[in-house]
């Protein structure tokens, strides 16, 4: 739980997270484990062939953090933020794996740390977006934390950090998403105000981030319209629609488990519950979701 995968072309990568107890229910707190699937063959979804790759140094046990694609050539992952079992924790909580050397660096700075926060990379310069979260930065436990609505962005090329605008940005928010389709824009929606506390936000304000002008924008979206959850995942697909899976509801229950779809190429936006067949994954939450050409993995949570 509260793991991140990163697709780089051939191989999906999971990194960190809580690893289940043998009882089922105790939480071990926080893996710096790394493991490896080849999407270049095929595979049974009931076994997939997962392969545990060797710890590294400069590695982080880590929970709630993001992992995010970038580099020169989209072939880099950067794993930043999250809860991790030291206490005070690093200062610096951005990592970098090449997959291509299996080695993993340091930047020289990275922002406040945060968990819970969104990620989204544009692949017009190979720029990283980091919106909200949480920030305990004094404390590596939730007592104390403080939520975030600042939007940073990572030149993964020039190894800079900027801070961007927050004029009309979405409240100070956690265990949200962001997407960032092709048309420049970021699209946040969900999530809580209150970390620990199902408050979550209506799944009929989308914020939008136009990375292009440096603009934020609320929109109204309307339809089959979710019922506002957090702790869910989302992927943008090529013709600007962006589908969700999974997470909690307001009440603490799971949100269902179907695919809704976000069209953002229409006026108002539109969502939409996608009619699937087969077998349908069970409700689950802090989970990953990854587009992998066509095909849409969720694993895990």
């Amino acid at each position: 739980m509260g793991i991140s995968t990163f697709f780089p072309i051939i191989r999906l990568y999971m990194y960190g997270g809580n690893n289940i107890a043998a009882n089922g229910t105790t939480l071990q707190y926080a893996t710096n484990e790394l493991w490896a699937l080849d999407m270049s063959i095929p595979f049974s979804v009931d076994s997939p062939p997962w392969e545990k790759l060797n710890e590294f140094e400069y590695t982080q046990r880590s929970e709630s953090h993001s992992a995010s694609i970038g580099g020169a050539e989209f072939k880099e992952m950067f794993i930043f933020g999250g809860h991790i079992s030291s206490n005070p924790p690093p200062a610096n909580s951005m990592r970098i794996f090449d997959p291509t050397s299996e080695t993993w660096r340091i930047p020289n700075f990275s922002p406040t740390r945060r968990f819970g926060h969104s990620t989204a990379t544009s692949f017009n310069d190979s720029k990283i977006y980091f919106f909200g979260g949480g920030s305990d930065n004094a404390n590596p436990g939730k007592n104390g934390t403080i939520l975030l609505n600042e939007l940073v962005v990572y030149d993964s090329i020039l190894n800079t950090w900027t801070t961007l605008t927050k004029n009309n940005s979405p409240a100070p928010i956690i265990r949200h998403t962001a997407t960032l389709l092709s048309d420049g824009k970021m699209y946040v929606f969900g999530g809580a105000f209150v970390e620990d506390v199902y408050n979550f936000s209506s799944m009929a304000d989308i914020y939008v981030y136009d990375t292009f002008v440096g603009e934020w924008n609320r929109k109204v979206a309307v339809g089959d319209v979710p019922a506002a959850r957090g702790l869910h995942t989302a992927v943008g697909t090529p013709n600007n629609t962006i589908i969700i899976f999974g997470g909690k509801e307001n009440n603490g229950t799971w949100a269902p488990n179907n695919l809704v779809i976000l069209d953002t190429t229409k006026t108002p936006f539109i969502w939409k519950i996608q009619n699937t067949t087969g077998e349908t994954p069970p409700g689950r939450m802090l989970h990953t979701m990854t587009m992998v050409g066509t095909n849409i993995i969720v694993a895990f949570g």
